[in-house]
């Protein structure tokens, strides 16, 4: 059994929460300098989500025997991630339904129809074309592990410019600079727009020891980088009103570095005894479902309190940070439960014995 990397926790944790707090701040920007800042602080969370997902795939030493092998490798994948995609996505659906649900029987084909749509799309709600993209990433990784395995740095420049032409090419499309004919796919969910960070991770896990090493030495240049790379982010959303876009070339910059900033400061804590630690391990342990419930907590609370997100109790500055921290106590108390009940899987939780033992 393999012993986990905290330091891989410490930062799945944070980017875990940090996609809450995108989700609860994208209402306060344009009233709020605060919740502005905020809200583009926490945008590295699905890149690195998606760079850490690579990283622990290619850590985990799967080797692929053969068409067998490569199927052996999708079911397990599928399993863990598209099921409980599947259960989540029909709750949403519901949820919104949740005032008329005749259309179900008045017309089931329709309803059925749309369902399928939306299970293809990742469109059930906003946060979920995320599976879509990582079930892209599970059926290239075997090719993506063949070639790095001979061609690592080649791979890793043709992945980058590959995902920056895809990120520059959407950002300008933003800016209504270009226009692109309605792809079949839409652009923020097709796999060049992301392949970078799943590469990376790839590439990153290829050489820890190495990359480990640089990190650790060089904690104080990373921090400018980042500094640097914030400043930019910033500057970029406020003179081109591109701040709710998550996909552009700054916001690559700043998720690489966010990355490399995390993983330095991790490694000098991965090894504490703090218990706020202890907090972050079982959070990046029950990250998917945390992702997965977040905003179907969020809009439970808030339906309620009887109070729109922004109005009343929910109110300014302080009304976003109060329902941040109740969204995400929530979720983490949801996800609890979850974990507690034999088909925790299916929702995409960790039981509780198993997440004590478990391994990358």
């Amino acid at each position: 059994m393999k012993q986990r990397m905290r330091e891989m926790d410490y930062i799945r944790a944070i980017s875990a929460l940090s996609i809450i707090m995108i989700h609860v701040s994208g209402v306060y920007t344009a009233a709020s300098r605060g919740a502005y800042a905020m809200n583009q602080l926490v945008r590295f969370a699905v890149p690195v989500f998606i760079l850490i997902s690579g990283l622990l795939l290619s850590l985990s030493g799967y080797e692929f025997a053969g068409i067998s092998g490569y199927l052996g490798f999708i079911k397990r994948r599928m399993q863990k991630i598209f099921i409980p995609y599947v259960l989540w996505s029909i709750l949403y659906i519901l949820f919104k339904m949740r005032d008329d649900l005749s259309p179900i029987w008045h017309d089931p084909g329709s309803f059925l129809a749309d369902t399928g749509k939306k299970l293809l799309y990742g469109t059930a709600h906003v946060h979920l074309y995320f599976i879509i993209i990582i079930l892209q990433l599970y059926l290239l990784y075997p090719a993506l592990h063949y070639l790095m395995k001979y061609n690592k740095k080649p791979v890793l420049a043709c992945s980058f410019i590959l995902t920056l032409l895809f990120q520059t090419g959407i950002y300008l499309q933003a800016l209504k600079v270009i226009s692109f004919p309605a792809p079949i796919l839409p652009n923020y969910m097709f796999f060049p727009t992301w392949i970078f960070f799943f590469v990376f991770g790839m590439y990153f896990a290829g050489d820890l020891v190495a990359h480990r090493g640089w990190i650790g030495r060089r904690t104080g240049l990373i921090t400018l980088a980042w500094a640097a790379g914030f400043v930019l982010l910033l500057l970029d959303s406020r003179f081109t009103g591109t701040f709710d876009l998550s996909i552009k070339p700054a916001v690559l910059l700043y998720s690489m570095s966010t990355f490399l900033l995390m993983y330095s400061l991790s490694l000098k804590l991965k090894d504490s005894r703090l218990k706020i630690l202890k907090g972050l391990d079982w959070i990046s342990c029950q990250s998917f479902t945390i992702y997965l419930s977040h905003l179907f907590i969020i809009k439970i609370i808030l339906l309620l309190t009887g109070q729109p997100a922004g109005t009343g109790l929910w109110s300014g500055l302080k009304g976003m940070l109060a329902l941040y921290a109740a969204g995400t106590v929530c979720t983490c108390l949801f996800s609890h439960v979850i974990s507690q009940i034999p088909v925790a899987s299916l929702l995409g939780g960790v039981r509780t014995t198993r997440a004590k033992s478990s391994s990358i």
